[in-house]
Order: C-alpha cells, then structure tokens, then sequence
C-alpha cells in the first residue's frame, strides 16, 4: 500500500487538524483526529488505499451520527451538549460539498424521473434512489420522503 493517501480530503483534513493543533483549536484538532482514524480504520479493515470515496463516506457517517446526537440532546434539553455537537458538525461538514436543501432535492428528484421517462409508481423507487446515491450533496431522507410522497 502506498504510504501517500490519493485523497485531496484526506490530506486537508490532515493540513487543517495540523493548523488547529497550533492555534490551540482542540475541538477541531479531535474531531479530525477521530475522522482520520475512522478513514484509516476503514482502509485497512477493507484493504484499501486512502481516496476522497472512502472520506466522503467516513465524513457522512460521521455527520449522520452528529445529527443524531443533536436530536436526542435537543429532546433531552441538553443545549450545552447541543453545541458542541453542532460545533462539531461544522468541522465535519466543510469537507464536503453544500448540501442540497429541501426544494432542490425535490427539483432534482423531479429532474431525474423526467429525463429518465421513469414511471412514477412505487417499485420504480430503488432505481430513482440508485441514481441519487450518485450525488454528494443530496440528505437521503429528504429524498426518500419526498420519493414516498410522490409514488404511487
């Protein structure tokens, strides 16, 4: 395995946990760590190199997971812990693209089923969610409630 990772997000998830180490941002500088170590984790559990796929996909997890704890601490009325997490998220988040809200995830999804001449009935959903796990930038769950709303 090559000791440099083919990864651009890797890389400057590793420069910027590097900056936050020296401005003393520790937060930051364990956040990355923990990703980082989940994306090396990832790669020799798979025997894998080191790519922006297998970040992309550590970082979502990771985010889910942020999400996650945001809505139980949110139910638990926790909002000190409630900002951490969601400090924390920001971190998580800058590494990948900006992600498609509400409207444009249903204009896409409209988008698709049009360009595609794909019948709007409900076993047609796997192949519309097929296409959609393409994209970077758009929530599933959005898109699955949308998908469910609109099949019939």
């Amino acid at each position: 395995m090559n000791s440099e990772p083919k990864s651009t997000i890797y890389n400057k998830i590793y420069e910027d946990m590097k900056s936050a180490m020296k401005s003393k941002t520790m937060a930051q500088v364990a956040v990355l760590r923990m990703v980082m170590a989940d994306i090396k984790n990832k790669t020799v559990n798979e025997g894998k190199e080191i790519t922006d796929d297998i970040c992309k996909s550590v970082l979502k997890k990771h985010i889910k997971q942020h999400e996650d704890s945001i809505t139980q601490f949110e139910k638990a009325n926790r909002i000190d812990l409630v900002s951490k997490e969601a400090l924390e998220l920001t971190y998580l988040r800058f590494y990948l693209p900006h992600m498609m809200n509400e409207d444009e995830t249903k204009c896409e999804i409209d988008n698709i089923i049009k360009l595609k001449n794909i019948e709007p009935i409900k076993k047609n959903m796997g192949q519309v969610m097929k296409i959609l796990k393409e994209y970077d930038n758009i929530d599933m769950k959005i898109a699955s409630k949308y998908l469910n709303s609109i099949l019939k």
